[in-house]
């Protein structure tokens, strides 16, 4: 059993063996996800032992915070474009003053079973996904709501405790990563999501994740990374019929380790079914 490692520092084993390019660039992997409508494609190299251990040294502290942190809010993006959309509700409710966490911790749980209640009462899933920040001094929690049981005034009503908002969604390109973004930017909550200061609903759809080395060589990446948008679109449409690029691919290279990083994202041609 042969190994390599991939770009974060983890062993990755194989059982034939693999000529290694002068480089250290064993081969290509490519990790697919899909999450509704919406697709996901990582490209990146598996390094050999030497480059791979390299790698794994290379890895700071601060280097694996952001590596974490950036998981985690794709973890929240892929989990409400694979569960929300069109007929849900995107919230947004304040309280209007300074609390320990622990306070405001116990009061959004009071909320959300207030809220499970009227949803119970009316027959209706109870799905959500929140996530509580703090800004200026002040605690808000953001939330995506299965719509199409309680209307925007009664949720807002429940709250209680201050400004409550709660908007339809809003048909976007990327569907609810710019909503998933939006509410993990400030560094706080960032830093909180570490350590899981976010919550969902049980029984939520899961992304789909599968890996491959053999979609994309070590060449087919190199020339994906020179391609033009058009040659890329065209590309990608044959990679994965019945979506489409929804922007360049982004690409980029290490100033340290060997192999090219690509990712792109990807939406499902509508009338598509897959």
């Amino acid at each position: 059993m042969a190994r390599g490692y991939t770009p974060d520092g983890s062993e990755y084993a194989y059982n034939q063996p693999r000529h290694t390019g002068k480089q250290g660039v064993l081969l290509q992997r490519t990790k697919t996800i899909k999450a509704g409508d919406f697709l996901e494609c990582e490209i990146f190299p598996v390094l050999d032992m030497e480059h791979g251990k390299a790698a794994k040294a290379k890895k700071t502290p601060e280097a694996m915070r952001l590596v974490n942190i950036r998981n985690a809010k794709k973890q929240i993006e892929r989990l409400a474009n694979a569960n929300f959309g069109p007929g849900d509700m995107l919230c947004h409710f304040t309280y209007p003053g300074v609390l320990p966490e622990a306070e405001i911790r116990r009061i959004t749980k009071n909320f959300m079973n207030r809220l499970r209640g009227k949803f119970t009462k009316r027959g209706g899933a109870f799905e959500y996904i929140y996530v509580i920040e703090v800004a200026k001094k002040q605690w808000h929690i953001h939330m995506l709501l299965r719509g199409g049981v309680m209307n925007r005034d009664e949720v807002e009503q429940v709250w209680g405790h201050g400004l409550a908002r709660a908007d339809r969604y809003q048909a976007q390109e990327k569907g609810l990563a710019g909503f998933a973004n939006y509410i993990t930017q400030s560094k706080d909550t960032q830093e909180r999501l570490l350590k899981r200061r976010w919550a969902c609903s049980k029984g939520l759809r899961q992304p789909k994740i599968t890996t491959s080395d053999s979609k994309f060589s070590k060449r087919a990446a190199e020339k994906l990374a020179r391609e033009t948008m058009e040659d890329a679109r065209a590309l990608f449409a044959k990679k994965y019929p019945g979506y489409y690029l929804v922007e360049q691919p982004a690409m980029h290279y290490s100033d340290f380790l060997p192999g090219v990083y690509i990712y792109a994202f990807m939406r499902k041609i509508e009338g598509v079914r897959k």
